[in-house]
């Protein structure tokens, strides 16, 4: 069934649209360059979304009693202390994140 999946991409992705036809080889080679790309995307998406947690996990540190910021995780706590003596921000910034 996958194989049938994979033969309907590749054809759906060669059909005829006023361009040169592509061989085979070069079909898989766009399909695995598109693919290459999506995974960048995701893992951009990925980094972005961990950033935005970070800065929120940040704002509500130091919004709050220093104590709680703990996450049982060290690596974590480190990166947090780092960004808050590095970034410095002011409650109207904490406030905005």
């Amino acid at each position: 069934a996958d194989s049938n999946n994979h033969e309907a991409l590749i054809e759906a992705l060669s059909m005829e649209r006023g361009q040169q036809p592509l061989t085979a080889e070069k079909r898989r080679e766009l399909i695995s360059s598109i693919v290459s790309q999506q995974r960048e995307q995701v893992a951009n998406l990925m980094d972005c979304q961990l950033e935005s947690w970070i800065l929120s996990e940040l704002a509500s540190a130091q919004s709050s009693d220093p104590n709680t910021m703990q996450q049982n995780d060290p690596d974590l706590d480190e990166l947090t202390s780092e960004l808050q003596s590095v970034l410095s921000l002011s409650p109207e910034q904490l406030s905005r994140i």
